[in-house]
């Protein structure tokens, strides 16, 4: 009997023992809770590449510059990077602040790269198109109010000149500079001899201007100023001076401002053919959303009278005298010559 009773105490120390065994590896499971899962990212968003801090322009962007983020599909960045070794190793082309997505336009290649390849300026022409550099000032260049990306229209005025020979027996008019002869008569001089004087030299030409519309909806690729370069100046050779040799002024280097347009190669012809010929060529900004291509009329000198319907005024003997005292230096300056 009391074997039975130490073996079912025996027993019940056991079972005692494996439950508390149990429990000390059970029990913490339960207290935890479910073990942790990854949470998707869900169907809408898509992860792409954001800027973990502000990256300044011509820094080489590194691991810690950079992290993902999921964002919404419907808005996602054209070009945007999925990849963040897409984008290491890379040089901010532009600052690119924090939380913005990164997209191609804001890189370039890294230095030693961009070295072996060429411009970055290329990589912005697209194909089919070439970069045409033409010299502006201020009032070519819309006072330099253009900048990258503006559309412009280019204007020329130029002036042509009649060059058909004579034919056998063809006699050549000679112009009579009518303002010459005038003055002459005033002088005193016979009609007939003032105005065989004011006829004009029969090799000279007429010169028409005409002003015309030659491109349009050009996009504006860059503008700058252009340093030429300084050329190296022979050593002068020294001569002894009494005093002190004061220092050489240095002489500024001339500043050109360019604009370089988008154009395809025969437009690009066009330029150089304009810029060769001494033309006046002009740029009109036109609005960004302004695509449409216009038909214009050539402008001369008998175009505007007809268009505005100017009375050309009989021809006189007489004509004012302007006033060239010292006193009234300027025509145009009124007070002075009160």
């Amino acid at each position: 009997m009391r074997r039975r009773r130490n073996r079912t105490l025996l027993l019940l120390v056991l079972v005692i023992l494996v439950l508390m065994v149990a429990a000390l590896f059970i029990l913490p499971r339960f207290a935890a809770g479910p073990a942790p899962t990854a949470t998707p990212t869900p169907a809408f968003l898509q992860s792409i590449v954001i800027a973990a801090q502000t990256i300044p322009r011509g820094a080489i962007i590194t691991e810690s510059d950079v992290t993902l983020r999921g964002w919404p599909v419907e808005v996602l960045p054209e070009g945007a990077f999925t990849d963040t070794k897409a984008v290491i190793g890379k040089v901010a082309r532009v600052d690119i602040p924090r939380q913005k997505p990164i997209v191609p336009e804001d890189l370039a290649a890294a230095p030693a790269e961009a070295a072996r390849r060429g411009s970055e300026a290329a990589l912005f022409i697209p194909p089919g198109k070439v970069a045409f550099a033409f010299p502006v000032d201020e009032a070519a260049a819309v006072a330099f109010n253009l900048a990258p990306g503006d559309k412009v229209d280019v204007l020329v005025t130029f002036a042509l000149i009649q060059t058909k020979p004579l034919a056998d027996g063809e006699i050549y008019h000679r112009p009579l500079d009518e303002d010459l002869a005038r003055r002459l008569i005033a002088l005193g001089v016979e009609p007939p001899a003032a105005a065989q004087t004011a006829l004009m030299d029969p090799t000279q030409r007429v010169a028409h201007r005409v002003s015309q519309l030659v491109l349009q909806n050009v996009e504006v690729l860059t503008v700058g100023t252009f340093e030429a370069p300084q050329r190296p100046q022979p050593t002068p050779v020294a001569t002894p001076a009494p005093g002190p040799t004061p220092a050489p002024t240095p002489t500024p280097r001339p500043r050109q401002q360019f604009i370089v347009l988008l154009v395809s190669q025969q437009d690009a012809l066009v330029l150089q053919w304009l810029r060769e010929s001494g033309a006046v060529v002009d740029f009109a900004l036109r609005n960004p959303t302004d695509n449409q291509l216009v038909r214009t009329d050539p402008v001369t000198l008998e175009s505007l009278i007809e268009r505005l319907g100017i009375t050309l005024p009989p021809a006189n003997n007489f004509d004012l005298l302007l006033d060239n005292t010292p006193g009234c230096p300027d025509q145009f300056a009124r007070e002075p010559c009160r």
